[in-house]
């Protein structure tokens, strides 16, 4: 690897801390787990992935991994910041039958549309705090929802599959 290899990755991994929260820097000990994924992300793709709880994992990829977008990195560092930093775990998850998740991400997807944007909108799961409703950017409004989305799916799959949801017949 080179100098020039070198500085590039540096600057994706900068870039991608950037992406997750401005304001944090190399003193803050946020910054180095978000900092070094990327970073071994960017400098081999298709050898190194992350799971789900955000660990490292090294399996054999049997066949060619595309790279990242930036988008897809951002939302699986958001899904990843919101188990470390949040502490919504999967087990968190999975207390979140009824759509919870499902409606959460579609209020975020589509923020950009509502006037009153300090409190949630009529859609916000009611048995979350009105508190956990934070809208930002548009972009950054999409990551969460895409994080959601993630979180509801993987709540889907550990409980068996596509379980309809109650009033659903």
């Amino acid at each position: 690897m080179n100098t020039q290899q070198l500085r590039t990755i540096h600057a994706q991994a900068c870039a991608a801390v950037a992406r997750v929260n401005r304001m944090i820097s190399p003193v803050d000990d946020r910054f180095w787990p978000i900092y070094l994924r990327a970073a071994l992300a960017a400098a081999a793709p298709s050898e190194i992935c992350f799971g789900a709880d955000g660990q490292l994992s090294t399996e054999t990829v049997d066949k060619p991994v595309q790279r990242m977008s930036d988008a897809e990195r951002d939302v699986r560092a958001e899904r990843v910041r919101q188990v470390s930093e949040e502490g919504f775990t999967p087990a968190n998850d999975d207390q979140h039958a009824l759509g919870e998740l499902a409606s959460a991400a579609a209020c975020y997807a589509l923020s950009h549309r509502w006037v009153r944007r300090d409190i949630p909108p009529p859609e916000w799961p009611g048995n979350w705090d009105r508190s956990w409703w934070k809208p930002t950017t548009p972009r950054r409004d999409l990551v969460k929802a895409g994080a959601l989305i993630i979180a509801e799916i993987e709540r889907l799959d550990r409980a068996g599959g596509d379980c309809a949801l109650v009033g659903d017949q």
